[in-house]
């Protein structure tokens, strides 16, 4: 799911008033990703239609950013998951869910010792194996933590690269018309 936003009008401008608008869109861009990270991070983090929290280490919290490029003049600001923590294995289900099917109970040992409070890893194992076979009936429901946070932020694109756009012109000397 995606967004955009288009500037019409600037290939016919001044160099200067291009570069200007190009540093406004990415300054803006920039913004809105680190807001997006936020509320990616603060969708994680709070109980969802009924369900507790998708936080059990932090590890899919502390792996939400966001980053800036531009390819082939449109400017792209992602948000998403960073490899480095081991999120991005598990990110997907969390955020839409999963079919039935059939973990294998070792995989859940950590988080049902963190979530239970289960001290003795043989009594863990059987607490695991037990929601592994609720996952195999029921599979797991989503999150959206990524699609509500893009819902909330989608408002936000227009004013905020307007502003953006609006001060970097002032920056480089630029006015409003008539001002």
């Amino acid at each position: 799911m995606t967004w955009g936003a288009k500037i019409q009008g600037v290939e016919n401008q001044a160099p200067e008033i291009q570069a200007a608008v190009h540093e406004g869109v990415q300054v803006g861009m920039e913004a809105l990703g680190v807001k997006g990270a936020e509320i990616v991070q603060q969708n994680i983090a709070t109980p969802y239609e009924g369900r507790p929290a998708a936080v059990a280490f932090g590890n899919l919290m502390g792996s939400i950013n966001s980053h800036f490029q531009w390819a082939a003049d449109v400017a792209h600001e992602i948000v998403g998951i960073s490899p480095q923590l081991g999120a991005d294995k598990y990110a997907a289900p969390v955020e839409t869910g999963a079919r039935a099917h059939m973990p294998p109970p070792e995989s859940l040992l950590l988080w049902v010792q963190k979530k239970f409070g289960i001290d003795d890893e043989k009594q863990a194992l059987s607490v695991a194996f037990a929601v592994a076979k609720n996952i195999a009936k029921r599979g797991t429901q989503g999150h959206q933590m990524f699609s509500r946070a893009l819902a909330e932020l989608e408002p936000m694109v227009v004013p905020a690269l307007e502003k953006n756009i609006a001060i970097a012109l002032a920056r480089h000397g630029f006015s409003e018309v008539g001002a």
